[in-house]
């Protein structure tokens, strides 16, 4: 597999000789690299909910395996990083206000005052769920009060919920709940 960035996507990374420069991978064998990007494709080929995000995360994540490769870090190194309980607090306000509309994982490291790359993984440490999870747990919050109250259609519910469509918040609602928003709204 060959995988191909634009200059500086990578950023800056400094050689033994302090000059920054980042070189190529030749013969280079990482099964998380390889998973990370296969994961890649799928997304892209075929997006679902909350692609954007999802594929934030996995160049993140390809980022930071390619950065620990290139400056030979460790993962143990974010051991040490966490967000303070104020600026997760302030995360997770944010997620919640903001989760109907589409949100960045930049959105929310610059709130942590962490690089994306050590954002999501920190933040998955701390709260046991992913940025992406987060969201989509205050999605299905909102969309199971809509739904229970009768006021909207489900097309409605979908909209104000932040899906694209009917049909994207269907398979969604189905993923997280186990059933059909008609059929939820109907059992409550």
């Amino acid at each position: 597999m060959t995988i191909s960035l634009p200059k500086g996507l990578l950023g800056q990374l400094d050689d033994r000789q302090g000059n920054h420069a980042s070189e190529p991978f030749g013969n280079y064998e990482n099964a998380e690299l390889a998973t990370l990007v296969h994961m890649l494709a799928q997304e892209i080929s075929a997006p679902g909910f909350a692609s954007d995000l999802i594929i934030d995360g996995l160049l993140c994540a390809i980022n930071g395996s390619m950065m620990r490769r290139s400056t030979g870090a460790s993962p143990e190194v974010i051991d040490h990083i966490y967000i303070s309980p104020a600026r997760l607090a302030k995360v997770m306000e944010y997620i919640e206000y903001s989760a109907m509309r589409k949100v960045t994982l930049a959105e929310l490291a610059e709130i942590a005052n962490l690089s994306v790359y050590h954002f999501a993984r920190v933040f998955k440490r701390q709260t046991g769920m992913t940025p992406y999870q987060a969201i989509t747990v205050k999605r299905m919050d909102l969309s199971r009060r809509l739904l229970a109250s009768g006021e909207k259609t489900i097309a409605e519910v979908a909209i104000e919920c932040g899906f694209s469509s009917q049909a994207s918040f269907t398979t969604a609602f189905g993923k997280y709940m186990g059933m059909t928003p008609g059929r939820y709204r109907y059992s409550v």
